[in-house]
C-alpha cells in the first residue's frame, strides 16, 4: 500500500475522531456523550491497520480539526494530549516485534503495553499537581473549590449523597477516579479497534489476550508505596498519592480479568454475567485484588492454561 493511500486513510480516521470528539460539545445532547468516549477508536484503528505513522497522522489531523472548529488552540491541545499522544505511545509499543531463537515472531506483551498507558496517566497527574502547586491547597484545593462550585448546580436528587460525602473528601478521590475513567476509556477503545481491524483482516499483529496479561513485580511495589503515602499524608499529598494508587491498581484489575478469562474458559455465560456485575464497585475491587494475588501465586498456571 502506497504512502498516498495510507495517508488518505489516516486523514479520514483523524476527521472521524474529531467528529466524535466535537458532537457532544456542539450539541449538548446527553445521547451524544458516548461518542466523546469513542474518539480514540479511529486513531487506534488507523495504527493497528496501517502503522504508527498512520496513527500519528490521524492524531495530528484530529487535533488540528478540533482546534479549528472550536476556534481555540486549547481544544486542539486537549485532544492532542488526552487522545492522540497516548494512542501513538501505546501503538508504538504494541507494534514492536522480534524473532526468537526458533525464528518465531514475538510481539510486545499486553502487560507492559498497559504499563506505558498507566505511566502516561501518572505523568499527567504529576503535571497537574505541578501546575496547581502555587494555588491554595495545591491540586486538592483546586479540585475542592471546583466541586463546591459545581454543587450549586447539582440536581436535588444528587445533592443529598454529595453533601453526605462532602466536597473535601470527594476531591481526594476525584483525580484518581478521573484517571481510572480515562484509562478504561483508552483500553476499551484499543480492544474495540483490535476487534474491528481483525474483522476486516487488516490487523498488523495478533490480538492481545487478557489471559496473557502479566505485570512485573515492581508494579506491586509502586502500588503499595502510593497507597501507603495516601494513608499517612495530609490531604494535598494524599490526593495525589491516592490518584497514583488507583491508576496503578487498574493494572491489577486487568490481570484479575485475565485470571478469570483463563479460569472461565469455555463458559461464556458466566463470563458475561461477570462483566455485567462489574457495573457495581465491589466486584471490580475483588477482581483487582485477584490480580494483585496473581502476582505472587500464578493462579492461572495452577488452575488453567492460557488461551
Amino acid at each position: 500500500m502506497g504512502h498516498g493511500t495510507s495517508d488518505l486513510k489516516s486523514a479520514a480516521a483523524g476527521l472521524l475522531a474529531a467528529l466524535l470528539f466535537l458532537v457532544y460539545p456542539a450539541s449538548g445532547a446527553p445521547l451524544a456523550l458516548p461518542l466523546l468516549y469513542l474518539a480514540p477508536l479511529p486513531l487506534f484503528s488507523a495504527g493497528l491497520a496501517l502503522n504508527v505513522r498512520g496513527a500519528v497522522m490521524a492524531g495530528l489531523v484530529a487535533s488540528l480539526v478540533t482546534g479549528l472548529v472550536a476556534g481555540n488552540v486549547q481544544t486542539g491541545l486537549l485532544f492532542l494530549g488526552a487522545y492522540a499522544l497516548p494512542v501513538v505511545l501505546v501503538l508504538r509499543q504494541a507494534l514492536l516485534s522480534r524473532r526468537n531463537t526458533n525464528g518465531e515472531i514475538e510481539w510486545y506483551p499486553p502487560g507492559p503495553t498497559l504499563l506505558w498507558l498507566i505511566g502516561y496517566s501518572l505523568v499527567a497527574l504529576a503535571a497537574a499537581a505541578l501546575l496547581t502547586s502555587g494555588a491554595a491547597g495545591g491540586l486538592h484545593g483546586v479540585v475542592t473549590r471546583a466541586v463546591e462550585s459545581f454543587s450549586g448546580t447539582m440536581p436535588v436528587a444528587l445533592s443529598g449523597p454529595f453533601e453526605k460525602m462532602g466536597a473535601d473528601r470527594l476531591a481526594l478521590w476525584l483525580p484518581g477516579i478521573t484517571g481510572v475513567s480515562w484509562l478504561l476509556m483508552m483500553v476499551v477503545n484499543g480492544a474495540l479497534a483490535q476487534l474491528l481491524v481483525r474483522s476486516f483482516g487488516r490487523n498488523l499483529r495478533p490480538g492481545m489476550r487478557l489471559s496473557e496479561m502479566h505485570l512485573p513485580s515492581w508494579a506491586v511495589l509502586a502500588f503499595s508505596l502510593a497507597a501507603l503515602v495516601a494513608v499517612v499524608s495530609p490531604a494535598p499529598v494524599a490526593a495525589i498519592a491516592l490518584g497514583m494508587a488507583l491508576m496503578c491498581g487498574i493494572g491489577f484489575f486487568f490481570v484479575g480479568l485475565g485470571v478469570l478469562h483463563a479460569i472461565l474458559r469455555g463458559r461464556p455465560l458466566v463470563l458475561t454475567a461477570l462483566y455485567v456485575s462489574l457495573v457495581l464497585s465491589w466486584p471490580a475491587l475483588i477482581v483487582a485484588a485477584l490480580g494483585l494475588v496473581e502476582q505472587w501465586i500464578d493462579l492461572r498456571r495452577r488452575v488453567a492454561s492460557p488461551h
